[in-house]
C-alpha cells in the first residue's frame, strides 16, 4: 500500500491495485477509493474492479459503504464525458452494484439508455439484479425488448434474482414470440 503512493508508472500502480482486493483486508478500501481519481483510466478501472471484489467487506461497515458509493458516483460523474471511458464506467457501475444500494437506482436508469455502450448497460442490469427487489425487475423487463442479444441475456440473468409471480405474464409473452 505504501509503494502505491510512490509508484510513478501507471502499469505499476495498476498491478499494485490489482493485488490489493484479493487480500479482502478493509485497510485496502481507502487506497482503492483514492485510485479512482488516478490520471490513468486503466488504473481507475482496476481500482473500481477491486472495490467490486471488496463488496462483501465494504458492506460490513455502513460508513465505508456510503463513502465508497459516493466516491464511485463522483468518479462516474467526473469521467462520464471522457473519450474511451466506457470500460471504466462499466467497472464503476459494477462496483456500485456490489454495494446493493437502492439509492443508486437513478445511476442505473441513466446507464440503461440506448446510447450507452453495451458494457455499461450490462453492468447496470447486473447492478439492478443485485438489488433483489421486485421493483428492479420492472425496470429490467424493459431491456428484454432491446435489439442487442447481450443486453437481453443480461436482462434475463438479472431477472433471476428480482422477478416474481407478477412478472410471469410478461415473461411468458416474451417466450411466445
Amino acid at each position: 500500500v505504501t509503494q502505491l503512493a510512490h509508484e510513478p508508472d501507471a502499469e505499476g500502480r495498476s498491478a499494485l491495485a490489482e493485488a490489493l482486493a484479493p487480500t479482502q483486508d478493509p485497510q485496502v478500501i481507502e487506497p482503492l477509493i483514492s485510485l479512482l481519481n488516478d490520471p490513468s483510466m486503466s488504473v481507475a478501472e482496476v481500482a473500481a474492479e477491486g472495490l467490486q471484489d471488496m463488496g462483501p467487506v465494504i458492506l460490513q461497515k455502513h460508513a465505508t459503504e456510503e463513502r465508497t458509493a459516493r466516491a464511485l458516483r463522483e468518479t462516474l460523474n467526473a469521467r462520464a464525458g471522457s473519450s474511451g471511458s466506457g470500460a471504466l464506467r462499466a467497472a464503476l457501475i459494477a462496483a456500485m452494484g456490489a454495494l446493493k444500494d437502492p439509492n443508486l437506482r437513478e445511476v442505473y436508469l441513466h446507464a440503461l439508455r440506448p446510447n450507452e455502450p453495451v458494457a455499461v448497460r450490462k453492468a447496470a442490469l447486473a447492478a439492478l439484479g443485485n438489488l433483489q427487489q421486485p421493483w428492479a425487475a420492472d425496470i429490467i423487463l424493459n431491456s428484454l425488448d432491446d435489439d442487442n442479444d447481450e443486453i437481453r441475456l443480461a436482462a434475463v440473468n438479472a431477472l433471476q434474482s428480482t422477478a416474481n409471480f407478477t412478472h410471469a405474464e410478461r415473461l411468458y409473452a416474451l417466450l411466445e414470440t
